[in-house]
């Protein structure tokens, strides 16, 4: 009977290097390929660890007390922390004492260890001082996770912090069991509790690498959405989703019997930059242009670029007056501003603005205001360009 206990717990330490060693170095490969999940590196290398902790564990008898011992438990401790810091970077997870925590129990850990191996032999006391040590990590991992941005992938991360939580109650549970127990002398035929304490560390490697595939998937969907929503070049809203924000904000203000205002402006004489500078300047007049925009109008008000060179702004809540001064304020921003060519030399650049307004005592649409706002752009062209013209009536 000792015989099979032995040998379940050896088959329980190498399955554990199995799923390590498989999944740990599948997530650095995934890291890897994703710059933007490098962390994940972290969190991989961790369970690669842990895998060579468990398989220097179950040569007990077979190596060095220190190596089977003291090195094999504090790579499982050390996996642990490796593990639960890459999953903060993952999720954006800061604890300034941390770090301290993690690196005392570590150097208290191995000081169990090793008295308890070498000055007074004691196999309970070392059960007790590593569960201990490690349900502090699963704590820490846990209260950690739960400081994490819940807005984002709630239900994984949920996942997380229960799976922490529930392993350092086990090792709580362990050292409590533990401490009443007969004295062991050989712990490879400790029972059926230590031997479900590798198999946590192989639930541990198999949950955290589903959950943080579920929590880069759907960041990679949502991501997927955003870039559905803007334009790649300029990085503002697309004609698609600017329609979306037209359609509804019309039908809000006409509901609550307020004013919305459309601006559309485009570039004067972009078809010049192109023929004299080549398309890759006008791509960076465009970009600029778009940056100019977004960045002089107020919060709530939607800029996206309608096609070329056109851009419209959705002003929400905006009388003529005050979507013509917002116009104008644009305009000047976009004269002192200057490109810089890859000769070093600065090309200065204008734009013209058309402008409508709704009415909330008729039923307008978004495409009547737009043709308006469009004919007033149309106006400032005709008569010199860089200027603002507001619409004398929409349809």
């Amino acid at each position: 009977m000792n015989a099979v206990v032995a040998l379940d717990f050896r088959t329980l330490s190498f399955v554990t290097l199995l799923f390590s060693f498989i999944l740990g170095f599948g997530l650095v490969v995934f890291a890897i390929k994703h710059n933007r999940f490098r962390s994940l590196a972290l969190v991989g290398s961790g369970f690669v660890i842990m895998g060579l902790g468990y398989v220097l564990l179950g040569m007990r008898h077979e190596l060095p007390h220190f190596i089977t011992i003291v090195i094999a438990n504090s790579l499982i401790y050390l996996s642990l922390i490796m593990a639960y810091q890459g999953l903060f970077r993952f999720l954006n997870v800061s604890l300034p004492r941390e770090k301290y925590l993690s690196r005392a129990g570590l150097l208290l850990l191995v000081f169990i260890l090793s008295y308890f191996t070498y000055e007074a032999p004691n196999v309970n006391a070392r059960i007790m001082g590593f569960s201990t040590c490690y349900a502090l990590l699963c704590f820490i991992a846990g209260y950690g996770l739960m400081k994490s941005d819940r807005t984002f992938a709630p239900l994984p991360v949920q996942f997380l912090v229960a799976t922490f939580i529930s392993i350092g109650l086990f090792h709580v549970y362990r050292v409590i069991l533990t401490s009443d127990a007969a004295p062991l002398f050989d712990f490879m035929k400790a029972g059926a509790i230590h031997a479900i304490t590798v198999i946590t560390s192989q639930f541990i490697v198999l949950f955290v690498t589903f959950m943080v595939i579920w929590i880069a998937s759907d960041y990679l969907e949502r991501e997927l959405r955003e870039m559905a929503k803007v334009d790649p070049l300029t990085k503002v809203y697309n004609r698609r989703v600017l329609e979306e924000f037209c359609h509804k904000e019309l039908a809000r203000a006409q509901r609550s019997g307020r004013v919305v205002a459309i601006v559309i402006c485009d570039i004067d004489h972009f078809k010049q930059f192109n023929d004299r500078h080549g398309h890759q300047l006008g791509d960076r007049v465009l970009a600029d242009f778009a940056g100019l925009l977004h960045s002089n109008v107020r919060t709530g008000d939607v800029v996206a670029r309608y096609g070329g060179e056109e851009f419209v702004i959705l002003l929400p809540e905006t009388n003529c007056v005050q979507a013509t001064d917002i116009a104008e304020k644009l305009r000047g921003r976009v004269l002192a501003h200057r490109v810089q060519q890859d000769s070093g030399e600065p090309l200065g650049l204008s734009a013209s603005f058309g402008v409508a307004c709704s009415d909330p005592t008729r039923d307008q649409t978004f495409d009547n205001i737009l043709k308006a706002a469009d004919e007033a752009l149309y106006r400032a062209k005709a008569q010199g360009r860089n200027r603002v013209c507001l619409t004398t009536e929409v349809a």
